[in-house]
């Protein structure tokens, strides 16, 4: 049997993709923990929260972050979806905190501007993609063929009677 030119172009290019592809398998993907959530801005209808994540990178290699998209809950009640662009590096074997923002209006909750209480209980449900280290991983990102992202969730108690005022 015997094989033409574009199969075995065909060939080596796959074993490269797969020998490439092997090479990220000691990979560890970055760890997101909730540490709280805090109260930035209050309105009349609103109030603007900053939630504070800690990042963590295990990998000898940096790690650019590149979009969180996200759910945060107030007291059972879905109030704020959305998406919010890292622009950030984790670095090689280390952590950072970011403070990823959400704004909450008071009507989704039943409140008005009078009846906020002092605190409440908030979740957050979300996802990050990252671009893993090296050439070929951002060629896949950057093409579509492979966008990694992580999860993370976390809850807690907001306490909105130590926020600033309006």
């Amino acid at each position: 049997m015997q094989i033409s030119s574009n199969q075995a172009i065909a060939r080596v290019l796959v074993i490269a993709f797969l020998a490439a592809m092997s090479g990220c398998s000691g990979f560890r993907e970055p760890v997101i923990t909730i540490v709280d959530a805090q109260v930035t801005e209050r309105s009349d209808i609103a109030i603007g929260l900053g939630l504070r994540l800690d990042l963590a990178n295990s990998n000898s290699e940096p790690v650019e972050l590149y979009e969180f998209t996200y759910a945060v809950t107030i007291n059972g009640a879905g109030t704020y979806r959305g998406k919010w662009s890292a622009s950030a590096t984790l670095p090689a074997n280390g952590s950072r905190q970011l403070v990823v923002p959400a704004v909450v209006r008071y009507d989704q909750l039943g409140w008005t501007e009078n009846s906020v209480p002092a605190e409440a209980r908030f979740d957050v449900t979300g996802s990050l993609l990252y671009i893993a280290p090296g050439d070929i991983a951002e060629i896949l990102f950057d093409t579509g063929v492979r966008k990694p992202k992580v999860s993370f969730n976390g809850q807690g108690i907001l306490r909105i009677a130590e926020s600033p005022d309006k």
